[in-house]
C-alpha cells in the first residue's frame, strides 16, 4: 500500500463483474479498449482539465464515460470499473 501510494497504482477493468465486455467493437478491438485508443489518440477532449496533458485519471475517465456512451448505442450494458490510488502522472502531452 506504501508504495501505491507513492508510485500510483492504476486498475482498469472493461466491464463490472456481473456485466459482460463487448468485443469486436467496430473492428477487433473490445469496446474499452476501443475507448482507450481513442483518448491515446492525442484526443483534446481526453484532457478534462485543459493543462495540455492527459493524465492516467483523465484517460481512465474518458475511457470510462465513452465505453458506458458507446455501449448504450450498441444496446449493451457496460460499465468499466476504475480504480487509482496514489500518484497521478501524465501519460502524454496534447500536441
Amino acid at each position: 500500500s506504501v508504495l501505491a501510494r507513492n508510485m500510483g497504482l492504476h486498475m482498469f477493468a472493461s466491464a463490472s463483474s456481473s456485466q459482460q465486455a463487448l468485443d469486436g467493437y467496430r473492428g477487433s478491438n473490445g469496446l474499452f479498449t476501443y475507448a482507450l485508443l481513442e483518448a491515446l489518440d492525442n484526443n483534446p477532449q481526453a484532457d478534462r482539465d485543459k493543462d495540455g496533458k492527459v493524465s492516467i485519471h483523465e484517460l481512465g475517465a474518458f475511457a470510462k464515460d465513452r465505453t458506458v456512451l458507446y455501449s448504450i448505442g450498441a444496446g449493451h450494458s457496460q460499465t468499466p470499473v476504475i480504480n487509482n490510488f496514489g500518484k497521478d502522472l501524465a501519460v502524454y502531452v496534447i500536441r
